[in-house]
């Protein structure tokens, strides 16, 4: 009897396909995608700029976002993406009906 090929061919009859994929893998494949752009200031992966009438301007550099997946402490499993600023070149007027909170660290 010959064994299933489950490399190439996905249907497992009954049973489900899963791929795990773990906090560090997704954080590391971040930081080596950002590592292979970073001698390029102006690339789309490295600035952020936005310019809103309601909410202000802003024109930052960025470093490779980081996820965090929380599976133990949540009433259901999420995931959080957070963008992490490197430099904020430029945070134009917001008006006192929109803040916004700029955390450094």
């Amino acid at each position: 009897m010959q064994e299933p090929d489950v490399v190439w061919n996905t249907d497992l009859g009954a049973y489900d396909q899963v791929i795990a994929l773990t906090q560090y893998m997704v954080n590391e494949s971040f930081r080596n995608m950002w590592e292979k752009v970073k001698n390029i200031p102006d690339h789309p992966m490295r600035r952020f700029k936005v310019n809103s009438k309601r909410y202000g301007s802003v024109d930052a550099q960025l470093d490779s976002p980081v996820v965090v997946f929380n599976v133990e402490t949540a009433a259901f499993n999420e995931v959080v993406y957070i963008i992490r600023f490197v430099h904020v070149l430029r945070l134009s007027h917001i008006s006192d009906e929109d803040k916004i909170c700029v955390r450094q660290g």
